[in-house]
């Protein structure tokens, strides 16, 4: 695989993490420019999440607790992909 022209080795990285990211369904939390992504212990290893209090967008979805992966800030090319969809979150335990 070739470099792009003016992409640094660690932002080739980034990007291809936010497209791996983005060409999957992930079950996600997005809040303020941050994107989490939503354990499912039944198909995911647990790598550091930690247990929120989410509080969404969409007054249908109720507000409830999930155990998250911070992913960090949405790169702006990826802000459509991943726009917040939660209006707070609360850490309340690792």
């Amino acid at each position: 695989m070739t470099a792009k022209p003016g992409v640094t080795s660690e932002e080739g990285q980034v990007l291809r993490h936010w497209s791996s990211l983005a060409s999957e369904p992930v079950p996600h939390v997005a809040h303020d420019g941050y994107l989490y992504i939503i354990l499912d212990p039944k198909t995911m290893m647990d790598t550091g999440s930690a247990l929120h209090h989410v509080k969404w967008r969409d007054p249908e979805r109720s507000p409830g607790e999930y155990r998250l992966i911070p992913q960090g800030l949405v790169p702006d090319s990826m802000r459509e992909r991943f726009p917040d969809n939660a209006s707070s979150i609360e850490y309340l335990e690792s």
